[in-house]
Order: C-alpha cells, then sequence, then structure tokens
C-alpha cells in the first residue's frame, strides 16, 4: 500500500503543532495565573488598606467620645456652681480636642443650658428646647449617639457625637470636625490611581481624596460595589466602577460603630498592566518558538528518516525468516535502542526453536509434581478413610508424604501430652529404621514446634542454629543429636485451637518454599 504521507512532511507538522501547542498552553496557564495572582494580591493589599483606615476611623471617634466621657465624672468641688464647673470642664475638652468645634450640655428635659463653641458665641441657659432630638433620646437611654454627618455652611463634613452627662444628669453633645476621615483616605495609594473613600450607611460619601465630590454630597448607591452592601448580608461585588464608570478592583472594610464603609479600589487598566504586558512577551516568544521549530523540524526529520528506512528493510528480511540478520543503527539514541531489540528479538527466535525441548521437559517436570502432590493428598484421604478409629496410620502418612514431596530429611507429628509435646512418628532412616519416635519437648515457644503449637500460627527458620541461643533453647538437645538446620513447623488447628503440629527438618541451610508450606498446611488440615 502506498504511504499517504511523507515522513518529512508529518513530522515537520508534528513538530510545529506540538511547539505551537506546547507555547500556547504555556502563555495561556502563565497568564491565567498571573492574572489570578495580581488580583488577589491587589484585592489583599486593598482589603489591608481599607481594614487599616477603618480602624484608624473608628478609633478616632471613640477616642473622641472617651474624651466626652472625662466630663461626666463628679465634681471635685461639691461647694462650686455646677454650671461653672461643667462650663470649665467644656473648655478643657475644646482644648485637649482639636476637632470638637462645640460642645453643648442638655438637662433632663432636653433644654439646652449650656453651649461652648469654637466657631459662635458661648451661651448659658439658652433654654433651646431639643428633647425630640435624637442626640438627646438615645443619650438619655444610656447609650451613646453617632449622629450622621453633615456639612457645615457647606464646606465641611461633621458629625454629633452625644452621651449621658453623668454629674447633674442631662446631656452632653459634641459637634465633631470630620477633617481628619479625609487626611487618612487622602493618603491611601494603591499604584498610581488608585484611592479610598467612605461612604455611610445610605450611600452617601463622607469622604473623598476629591473633596469637591464630598462637597456635592455624592450619592454612590448606583455603583455595584456600594449597592451589593444594602442587601441583607451583601459583600461588594466583582467587577466594581468608579464615579466615571470604568471597571476598578475594589475591596472594603465596614466600621460597625458608626455604619459606615470604606473602599479602597484601583483601576483595572492599572492593575492589570503587567499582565497585557506579559501577554505581548507570550505572543513574540509564539512566534519565535514556531520559527525555530519550521527551522528544527527539517533536521529532525531528516535524522529521523534514514535509521528509519534501515529498521523497516531489517525487519522485513527477519519476518522472512533471515534470523541471522542484524540491523545496523549508529545513532545513540532510542532508533539505535529499537534496532538492538529487533537483533535481540531475532537472536531469541532462533534460541527458541534450540530450548523448545528443554522447555517442554521442565512443564512436564512441574505436571510430574503436580501429579505427586495430588497423589499424596489422595494417599492420605484414602488412609483416613480405611482407619476411621485408629490415628497412627493417618499420622504416619502425613508426615511420609510431607518428607517425601518437600524434599526433607525428617518429618514427624507432634501431639500434646499434658504439659509436653510427643512426637508420634519418627525420622526414616536411609536403612528403613526410624528413630526419634516418643521425643518429647515442653510445651511452650521455645521450641520450633512448640512455638507453631502455642501461636497457632506457621513457623519457618531458615537456620535454627543461629537462633538456638535466643529464641529457640528447648531446641538444643534435638538439633545437636539430629543435625537439622532448615525447619517448619505447621499447628493443626481444629476450630481454631491447636491440637498437633507437623514439623519438618532439613540438614543444609534450605528454606521451604511457598509451595511447600502449603501443601504442609493442606496435609495438616487433613490430619486434624
Amino acid at each position: 500500500m502506498t504511504p499517504r504521507w511523507r515522513l518529512f512532511p508529518k513530522y515537520a507538522l508534528l513538530i510545529i503543532s506540538l511547539v505551537g501547542a506546547m507555547l500556547i498552553a504555556s502563555g495561556a496557564i502563565s497568564i491565567y495565573f498571573s492574572w489570578r495572582e495580581n488580583q488577589q494580591n491587589l484585592i489583599a493589599l486593598q482589603v489591608e488598606k481599607a481594614h487599616a483606615a477603618a480602624s484608624r476611623i473608628e478609633q478616632y471617634i471613640l477616642d473622641i467620645e472617651h474624651q466626652l466621657g472625662w466630663t461626666a465624672l463628679p465634681a471635685l468641688d461639691p461647694s462650686g456652681s455646677p454650671l461653672e464647673q461643667r462650663r470649665i470642664e467644656y473648655l478643657k475638652l475644646l482644648r485637649q480636642v482639636p476637632a470638637i468645634t462645640e460642645v453643648a450640655w442638655l438637662d433632663s428635659t432636653g433644654h439646652e443650658q449650656l453651649r461652648i463653641s469654637r466657631l459662635a458665641m458661648d451661651a448659658v441657659a439658652g433654654g433651646a428646647d431639643l428633647s425630640k432630638e435624637p442626640k438627646f433620646g438615645v443619650a438619655k437611654g444610656g447609650s451613646t449617639y453617632y449622629g450622621p454627618v453633615y456639612f457645615r455652611k457647606e464646606t465641611e463634613p461633621y458629625m454629633t457625637i452625644a452621651r449621658p452627662a453623668g454629674n447633674g444628669g442631662g446631656v452632653t453633645a459634641a459637634e465633631v470636625n470630620l477633617k481628619f476621615v479625609w487626611d487618612v483616605v487622602s493618603r491611601i495609594r494603591i499604584g498610581d490611581k488608585g484611592l479610598a473613600y467612605v461612604v455611610d450607611a445610605g450611600g452617601t460619601l463622607i469622604a473623598h481624596p476629591d473633596i469637591s465630590l464630598v462637597l456635592k454630597k455624592t450619592d454612590l448607591k448606583a455603583l455595584p460595589q456600594v449597592a451589593a452592601l444594602a442587601t441583607p448580608g451583601g459583600e461588594a461585588q466583582m467587577p466594581a466602577r468608579d464615579v466615571k464608570g470604568e471597571p476598578v478592583l475594589s475591596a472594603h472594610a465596614a466600621i460597625p460603630t458608626l455604619r459606615w464603609t470604606v473602599f479602597v479600589e484601583s483601576p483595572e487598566a492599572e492593575a492589570f498592566a503587567p499582565l497585557y504586558a506579559s501577554i505581548v512577551r507570550a505572543a513574540l516568544l509564539l512566534g519565535a518558538g514556531l520559527l525555530v521549530s519550521i527551522v528544527a523540524s527539517f533536521f529532525v526529520a531528516r535524522a529521523l528518516v534514514r535509521p528509519l528506512q534501515a529498521l523497516q528493510q531489517g525487519a522485513a528480511q527477519i519476518g522472512a525468516g533471515e534470523l541471522d540478520r542484524r540491523i545496523e543503527v549508529r545513532t545513540g539514541d532510542e532508533l539505535e535502542g529499537l534496532a538492538e531489540q529487533f537483533n535481540k528479538m531475532a537472536a531469541d527466535l532462533k534460541a527458541s526453536y534450540a530450548g523448545l525441548e528443554r522447555k517442554v521437559e521442565e512443564r512436564t517436570a512441574e505436571l510430574s509434581e503436580a501429579l505427586d502432590r495430588q497423589t499424596a493428598t489422595s494417599e492420605v484421604l484414602r488412609v483416613i478413610s480405611e482407619s476411621p478409629t485408629d490415628v497412627q496410620p493417618v499420622l504416619e502418612a502425613v508426615a511420609e508424604r510431607s518428607r517425601l514431596l518437600c524434599r526433607a530429611e525428617g518429618s514427624r507429628i507432634w501431639l500434646p501430652e499434658g504439659d509436653r509435646l510427643r512426637a508420634m512418628t519418627g525420622y526414616r532412616l536411609a536403612d528403613g529404621s526410624e528413630e526419634g519416635r516418643g521425643e518429647v519437648l515442653p510445651l511452650r515457644a521455645t521450641s520450633v514446634v512448640g512455638r507453631a503449637f502455642v501461636e497457632r500460627r506457621t513457623v519457618h527458620v531458615e537456620d535454627v542454629v543461629a537462633l538456638i541461643d535466643t529464641e529457640y533453647p528447648d531446641a538444643r538437645a534435638v538439633q545437636r543429636r539430629h543435625g537439622f538446620r532448615t525447619m517448619l513447623a505447621v499447628p493443626m488447628l481444629r476450630e481454631g485451637v491447636s491440637v498437633g503440629t507437623i514439623g519438618l527438618a532439613r540438614k543444609q541451610v534450605r528454606p521451604f518454599s511457598k509451595a511447600e508450606m502449603d501443601l504442609v498446611q493442606t496435609f495438616a488440615d487433613q490430619a486434624v
């Protein structure tokens, strides 16, 4: 069949496609993670700055409220005029807290009895009825009142703080200049154009680097990040917009005491400028990579064609039966390894014919061994059926078959007798006689057969001499008498209880195989 593709264009296109795909994938992954990391880092920075600004603003207001608390302490001179003493305390307050521009005392009925101001004339016993004002009602109830932001003469933002007056009753109300809040947000910068601003619970702008927006009482509820806060459990959403409608990255922090929210934002165009530069670099890299891949594909495809042709010819000759044929490829890479594999395959095929008879013999030996084991099992079952009341023939048959099939020099069956184990069978000697029948061992885990009986598990010791002093001291006399080295003991269990042990021994250090141990276990189950 005529090939549909020539090697050169096929591999050239493959290389170009692979290089281009890898560059595109690498660039896309890099851009994606860079975008995520930039966004997360910027938002984390903005959140940190927003919380810091919110904390400073809240602490600023709380400090003022704390200063108001000093005016509520009992007077040191009870003989003096309470009103005069209160006036002195308020004057001290104005000197200590520059942000307070005016402080007034409302008596228990809500009428103004004293007003000390930086911006107007002081007033005593003015009598203005302020009992309906929220600042009087909330503070009289024992709570601190934080009023909404207002603009005094449309110039600077102010708010009212009122609290119980303490000595003498009534309420102390202070007018606080919030210029400090504007100072806080004006100092926050994220990049070149990032900024911070503060809105109240209604979404009205109360602090912004551009003071003209504050003086206009700009309503920011239309911004998605501000509107989201109006919903229960709402959070500032992404994407966000600034007052000009441009997309921004936004983070916020709430001031629960004042029901204000601090926003920190930066334009997306500025935030992602490094990412856009990365996209340009990735595009240039892609173009350069494609150009390099076109040049490289010519040389790579050419280097592939020649050894592949040699492999094709050699494989055809080997397939035709020329097993002495050798493929010569000297590229020092996988193609040379492939040629060597073809050569090895030919040599293996040639050797397989010569070794076929040997493999048949090995397989025949395996089948013969399996047949011997099956025959031995049948023999044991036959002895069991012929000796329903006499266990001794069964024990002797199990011991003898285990010895023969496992190619061991000795095999004995041990049964418990009080606090001892007694050998119910003996070792077969070369002259047909028997020795070792009737030997006893303590019924404990200090011998190989004793441990198998006590622990109800198979115990296999490759060289009992190495462990006879530390683990099997009771086997010392038996080992010296018979000279065994490798030991195998398999417990005979009935309903989880040991009723005897099969022990096999070899005079050389020659471990028993897994198949041999499984066979002895089968005999143990049959003996039980």
